[in-house]
């Protein structure tokens, strides 16, 4: 290393490829291009985004909508953005579009459709581009005229006739037009300009009606009116009528007794329809005749026939009217619920049905009367406030109520003998179910056959012989499976008895609820089919067992057969009329002629056995 005196200002001097030299160098060219560096960035942080040299890092470009018609112009937006999110002002864009023949756009961005598709227009400026996606829609159409509805056919029907094809006629039918069926759009078919199709489903057409038929159109967007026809009338009519059926309650009417009937009306498919009005003519007008109520009410004894009419259809009826077999019945229903005992009486007068009134106070329990042959007291089971339930009397205006059994378990079932001294119970008192017999006052209660004798685990219902020496009651027997059949005992020979007869027997069923005839040799008793649990009403004598007919008409589910004498017998129906599921009180001849009694609604439910008044 050398120096040159004498030069100041200036110190050692390096000469390049000295290993010194390059030592030194390299430090000193790094600080040099770190401090341009950073004069570079600042230079860059002061400088306007205005400047025409600053550069763009991304170009935006932004449409109102998405979607424009054939025709239609819109301008787009484009804005170019600096590196920093600055946006940048004061470029110019070049403009142009991905397929000219959907759209075009002129140098300030305006676009303008011209066929229907997908387009992309872009923006360009300073080496960098962005764009827009747009869809061109076809051009709206014009309104559709008014339908004009000239003729229809066919313009009635029949209801219930299936599908309807229906075919209208006019003009300025078009593809959106559609045919309303009462408001109702129905499925249809464009025939042409003049001519449209519909199907009219079956449910539409079910029952008569006047229809109001129109044609719309349903127009394409952006129209929103709904251009109608004026509206035509078709006429849906009635099936033709078929048969007229009238059904009554009861071919036999007592003096006082409205008569109670069912008209039915069939179309020409038979079908029951809802009866048009219809007119009725009385035969006999001294035997049956309108009352102030409009009912026919029947007047005096005697026969009549009765003529109802609907239209060109009529129906002849034939009845008879007399007096009343009986002029009360103790009858056991359930219009609270519980059961109790109400008096039927046939006495009221001329024009009004018959009455009931409640024997006891509302809501006494009360079950399973009976009456003694005087007509003087009734006896019947009765539920106490402890829930027992016991043998208690009382006399017909509901006055002497006194009780004449006290068990534990349960006593119930009463009947009379016919001289009024003695009644036949059912007792629990001993385990099972047995009868007994006790006086009239409840005094020297015994058991009708000896407990240690023929043991059955059922026997109940017993009912009295008009002369009071036999008593039948129902029991069931293991050599019958279990079945019911009606015993007698003789009771004339002193009690405990010591025989036991089998009277009515029929495989397979059960005998129950027996009742004597009070003047005759007969037996009516419920039948109930072991397998099906069906009961209906048979007649039997209770001494050969002969089985003599079942109640006419039959009448599957009657039950609480009472005989009431001169041929009557009284029992619970369990429809009815016109099929009604609600039991009916009929009293009847052997033979089927009879009356039903209508209820009235605050009686409730009739379930129990019905006993006269002698």
């Amino acid at each position: 290393m050398s120096s040159t005196p004498g030069e100041p200002g200036r110190g050692l001097e390096l000469q390049e490829g000295t290993s010194m030299y390059h030592a030194m160098h390299r430090p000193l060219a790094t600080l040099a291009a770190a401090v341009a560096a950073l004069a570079a960035l600042s230079a860059c942080d002061t400088l306007d985004a205005t400047a025409p040299d600053a550069p763009v890092a991304t170009v935006e470009v932004t449409a109102p909508s998405q979607s424009l018609a054939v025709g239609d112009t819109v301008r787009l937006v484009a804005v170019a953005w600096g590196s920093g999110g600055v946006p940048l002002s004061g470029r110019t864009f070049a403009w142009n579009s991905t397929d000219t023949l959907r759209a075009v756009v002129d140098a300030t961005g305006l676009v303008r459709a011209r066929s229907a598709g997908p387009v992309v227009i872009r923006a360009s400026t300073g080496g960098r581009s962005g764009q827009a996606q747009l869809q061109v829609t076809p051009p709206p159409s014009p309104p559709a005229p008014t339908p004009v509805l000239a003729l229809m056919t066919p313009s009635e029907v029949l209801e219930r006739s299936g599908d309807l094809q229906l075919a209208v006629g006019g003009s300025g039918f078009r593809a959106g037009s559609r045919v309303l069926w009462n408001e109702i759009p129905l499925v249809t078919t464009r025939v042409s300009d003049s001519v449209l199709t519909a199907v009219v489903p079956a449910a539409l057409t079910g029952h008569p009606q006047q229809v109001s038929v129109t044609v719309e159109t349903v127009q394409p967007w952006p129209h929103t009116a709904r251009p109608r026809s004026a509206a035509r009338t078709l006429q849906v009519r009635p099936r033709p009528l078929a048969s007229l059926d009238v059904t009554l309650a009861a071919n036999y009417l007592f003096v006082g007794q409205a008569l109670e009937y069912q008209v039915r009306v069939r179309n020409d498919l038979g079908e029951v329809v809802p009866p048009p009005s219809f007119q009725w003519n009385v035969g006999n007008a001294a035997v049956l005749d309108m009352d102030w109520m409009g009912q026919l009410r029947a007047k005096t004894p005697g026969q009549t026939s009765v003529r109802f009419q609907v239209g060109g259809l009529f129906s002849d009826v034939h009845l008879t009217v007399g007096y009343a077999p009986f002029r009360d019945l103790i009858v056991e229903a359930r219009p609270l619920g519980v059961s109790e005992l109400f008096v039927l009486s046939m006495d009221s007068p001329l024009g009004q049905r018959a009455r009931f009134d409640r024997i006891l106070p509302v809501g006494t329990r009360s079950a399973e009367p009976a009456v003694n042959r005087a007509g003087t007291r009734i006896a019947f089971s009765g539920t106490a406030d402890d829930g027992s339930v016991n043998i208690w009397t009382v006399n017909m205006d509901g006055s002497g109520l006194v009780r004449l059994t006290s068990d534990a378990l349960r006593a119930d079932q009463p009947a009379w003998s016919p001289d009024g001294t003695r009644i036949a119970f059912r007792s629990f008192r001993s385990g099972t179910p047995r009868i007994w017999v006790m006086n009239a006052d409840g005094s020297n209660p015994v058991p009708l056959l000896n407990p240690d004798w023929a043991p059955a685990p059922m026997n109940e219902t017993p009912v009295w012989s008009p002369d009071g020496t036999r008593v039948v009651f129902s029991r069931s027997h293991s050599i019958h499976g279990g079945a019911q059949s009606l015993m007698s005992v003789r009771v004339n020979g002193g009690l405990p008895a010591t025989s036991i007869e089998e009277v009515i027997h029929v495989p397979g069923h059960d005998a129950l609820r027996p009742t004597w005839h009070p003047d005759a040799d007969v037996l009516a008793f419920e039948l109930r089919n072991r397998t099906t649990g069906v009961t209906q009403v048979m007649m039997a004598s209770p001494t050969t067992g002969q089985l003599l007919h079942p109640l006419f008409p039959p009448s599957p589910g009657a039950e609480r057969p009472a005989l009431l004498g001169q041929g009557w017998i009284a029992v619970i129906a369990p429809r009815g009329l016109g099929g009604s599921t609600v039991p009916t009180l009929r009293i009847q001849q052997y033979n089927g002629t009879g009356v039903a009694l209508p209820i009235p609604a605050e009686v409730g439910r009739i379930v129990g056995a019905m006993l006269a008044l002698q």
